[in-house]
């Protein structure tokens, strides 16, 4: 039987220290930033890794240099933006979160905005 995401993450996360047991990049990149009970559940996990894992999912690109935050529909419209403004400068691919009805709450209970 073939393991799901939440079984090869705790296999990982309590293999030995000197274990070479490894997972996918994008398995642990899902995973990692949920706060420990939420790695400790399998629902949420296989959840977290099936939305990072998804290819009809949105994506951002973003540049940051700590007194500027841009962001970009697209790696060529970033890219063009970096040529002027910043030949040497680094985007990075975001993929944006789930969309919720405005004035509903997130996974977490905070209110979401109403307009």
């Amino acid at each position: 039987m073939a393991k799901d995401a939440f079984d090869q993450w705790l296999e990982w996360a309590k293999k030995p220290p000197d274990s070479e047991l490894s997972i996918p990049s994008d398995l642990h990149a899902a995973v990692a930033p949920l706060a420990p009970q939420q790695q400790g559940d399998r629902q949420t996990v296989n959840d977290a890794v099936r939305f990072a894992r998804d290819p009809n999912a949105q994506l951002r690109w973003v540049y940051e240099n700590g007194d500027r935050l841009e962001t970009f529909r697209s790696e060529a419209e970033g890219e063009a933006w970096l040529k002027e403004n910043d030949p040497e400068g680094v985007l990075w691919k975001e993929r944006l979160g789930p969309l919720f009805p405005a004035g509903t709450a997130d996974e977490n209970g905070v209110p979401v905005a109403t307009e």
